[in-house]
């Protein structure tokens, strides 16, 4: 025999199932937003997650790394252990945007894939 009756259970089980929900529709999906669009748009799409693609490149002293697209649309990239691996080629990434008069556009990049792949 539980010692829970089914009316205990149910008055549990509500707010647990709202709650959930509620949690789930407060994470944000990500946009698909081209390169251009966040260098031309930047400061409307500061804070937002973001997914784009493009060209991955480093510059070693001091060591940072940024994704081009072919017009030289460039946002930097971080961390350095997401993207590393991805040097030379296009990848897509997805993290949160950023835009700021004294450190620029950068990604905080939460994935890294080469851009085309199968998720």
């Amino acid at each position: 025999m539980s010692r829970y009756s089914e009316g205990m259970k149910t008055k549990l089980y509500i707010p647990i199932v709202l709650l959930s929900a509620s949690l789930s529709a407060c994470v944000e999906a990500p946009r698909d937003v081209p390169l251009q669009v966040l260098v031309q748009e930047a400061a409307t799409l500061d804070g937002r997650m973001v997914r784009t693609n493009g060209n991955l490149r480093v510059y070693e002293d001091p060591r940072h790394y940024w994704i081009e697209d072919d017009n030289f649309h460039r946002i930097a990239v971080m961390p350095e252990h997401v993207v590393s691996e991805f040097v030379g080629q296009q990848i897509e990434v997805t993290g949160r945007f950023r835009a700021s008069a004294e450190s620029g556009r950068e990604i905080q990049v939460h994935e890294a894939v080469p851009y085309g792949s199968e998720p």
